[in-house]
């Protein structure tokens, strides 16, 4: 969502600037027009080009990114599901076959030094010296280091590993997530939560055009920010998307539901007393 913004406010930008410079060498507004929409239609072209490149691997990044959030233990289980033929040993991170062991540690960034000493102390458990890693890669540094310990690394990369889950019909859902939906875009503007930044900007500009020879330019964006802060102050404005509950609602319901627990006790115990009374005076 943020790219395509981007290239949006790009592309309405560069007709812009076309416009007025075709119109200032030109002298002719029609073919000042003509030409901005030209370069426009020139840009459009292209950057749909790149977008569809930028797009043509995108699956490979999206399980990437899918293995990096669920943990070792998704990719495990769904290896566990095309080995269930074999005899193996396993674990949260790993499945240890009778000459090799598959070691899972996707992450958002390549296998560091750090990582080495889970890796090792599982290799030597389990007597291997095989290793499949399953990551994005590994330190070079890292890799020398393990085979200095009599450990060989095979980095098992994510087109392997796309290709592996596809045979088996076991990919998961790998469609864009998108943390941005267009309805939220007005509450990002008239956010309460803007109200103090957007005060802050609106009063500085209205104060600066006061020093300043560009004085319509600081009034009229001071007096936006003021509006915009008015409105997002006002019944109008918005709490900040998939933030509706804030910290002191969040304890003022646990302590209310204290209360209520407490309360529903303290009736059990009443009751209990009266029943106990009841039977010793009989």
């Amino acid at each position: 969502m943020a790219k395509i913004t981007d290239l949006i406010t790009i592309g309405i930008l560069l007709l812009f600037l076309t416009f007025v410079w075709a119109g200032l060498l030109f002298e002719n507004v029609a073919l000042a027009i003509v030409i901005a929409l030209a370069v426009e239609g020139i840009y459009i072209v292209v950057s749909v080009a790149l977008r569809r490149r930028e797009d043509a691997p995108y699956a490979y990044d999206r399980l990437a990114l899918e293995l990096s959030v669920r943990g070792p233990s998704f990719l495990i289980e769904n290896l566990k599901t095309i080995l269930k033929n074999h005899d193996f040993e396993s674990g949260l991170n790993f499945i240890s076959l009778k000459n090799a062991l598959f070691y899972v540690n996707f992450k958002f960034g390549n296998v560091t030094l750090s990582d080495l000493p889970n890796i090792y102390s599982t290799a030597k458990k389990y007597n291997q010296t095989n290793v499949f890693l399953f990551a994005r890669g590994i330190e070079r540094k890292a890799l020398r280091l393990l085979e200095s310990y009599g450990i060989y690394i095979k980095v098992i990369k994510i087109r392997q590993i796309f290709k592996l889950l596809k045979r088996h019909n076991l990919l998961p859902d790998l469609k864009k997530k998108r943390t941005l939906k267009l309805s939220d875009i007005p509450a990002l503007f008239i956010s309460k939560s803007n109200f103090k930044g957007l005060m802050f900007s609106g009063v500085i500009l209205l104060s600066a055009a006061f020093f300043t020879p560009l004085k319509i330019y600081y009034i009229i964006l001071g007096s936006v920010c003021l509006i915009i802060a008015i409105i997002s102050l006002s019944p109008l404005g918005k709490d900040t998307p998939h933030q509706r509950l804030n910290f002191k609602e969040l304890f003022s319901t646990i302590s209310n539901g204290d209360d209520n627990e407490h309360t529903a006790d303290d009736a059990d115990k009443t009751e209990i007393k009266k029943k106990n009374d009841n039977d010793f005076d009989e």
